[in-house]
């Protein structure tokens, strides 16, 4: 009842107090298991190591070097033993995980690039399935590229994310201008990813039918087929004309006047 009282004191009163006492001990226990898990080194954050030994890495002063452009202070870290190749471990979402090459790449800093190269990064080194290559065309970093082609021409073929090389990477990206680059460059235009995908079919693939008849005019093989037995050309009939661009229209009908001229097979399947 509400008057009604326990050892002098009202009964909404006494579980008022009790309430407050089940908090309390609650409290006590998440905080003695918050001490548990950060251990007992002075400083350290909760269940993480100390700020001191994570933000001030030697793979983040790399990184700012190479952010900044500092090619001397890379040098000068690069001769006191800082691994070039060592992935970034840093608070910034941004450049964790990511190599000092592919930040320099980012930047777009062709003698930030060729300072690494020559210092021993590994241009084939990377992090989320891109080396430097593959990751300056998805950052469209084509100055980036050139860099690396000219220390190293082998790397005009160097491998794609996921399988191919990167001119497979350059035509689904639509990076025009690389794919002029990389043919410049002597890169294979008749590679194949582990479907027996050339660029051209990437490049079909994505609708970018003015890289198929660039590759095409440049000596890629329109008659190829892969493991399907399927050429390139089909996979731009997909959708009807009545929603395609005139300049799509007009690009597709070059390109198969382009392929008759040269003696490839025209399927569209169709």
């Amino acid at each position: 009842m509400p008057g009604e009282t326990v050892l002098g004191e009202t009964v909404p009163a006494l579980r008022h107090r009790r309430s407050i006492r089940s908090i309390a001990v609650s409290l006590l226990t998440v905080g003695m298991v918050a001490v548990g898990l950060a251990g007992c080194a002075p400083g350290s954050p909760l269940g993480g190591p100390d700020p001191a030994d994570y933000f001030d890495a030697g793979t983040v002063r790399v990184l700012q070097a190479a952010r900044d452009g500092d090619v001397e202070r890379i040098r000068q870290l690069i001769r006191e033993g800082q691994d070039p190749n060592t992935p970034a471990n840093d608070h910034d979402a941004r450049r964790s995980g990511i190599t000092p090459l592919q930040w320099a790449v980012e930047f777009g800093r062709p003698r930030t690039v060729e300072t690494l190269l020559r210092g021993g990064a590994d241009p084939l080194v990377g992090s989320g399935g891109y080396n430097a290559a593959s990751y300056a065309l998805l950052r469209d970093k084509t100055d980036s590229l050139r860099a690396l082609i000219d220390v190293d021409p082998s790397l005009a073929d160097a491998p794609g994310r996921g399988g191919g090389v990167i001119l497979h990477v350059a035509v689904l990206h639509y990076r025009a201008d690389a794919v002029e680059m990389l043919i410049d460059a002597d890169a294979d235009l008749d590679a194949e990813d582990p479907g027996g995908r050339t660029p051209i079919f990437t490049a079909a693939s994505v609708q970018n039918v003015a890289a198929c008849l660039v590759l095409i005019r440049a000596g890629a093989d329109g008659g190829h087929r892969d493991h399907r037995g399927d050429t390139f050309l089909s996979s731009l009939y997909l959708a009807k004309d009545s929603v395609r661009t005139r300049e799509f229209l007009g690009d597709r009908d070059d390109l198969e006047d382009e392929l008759r001229s040269r003696g490839f097979p025209v399927e569209t399947g169709r």
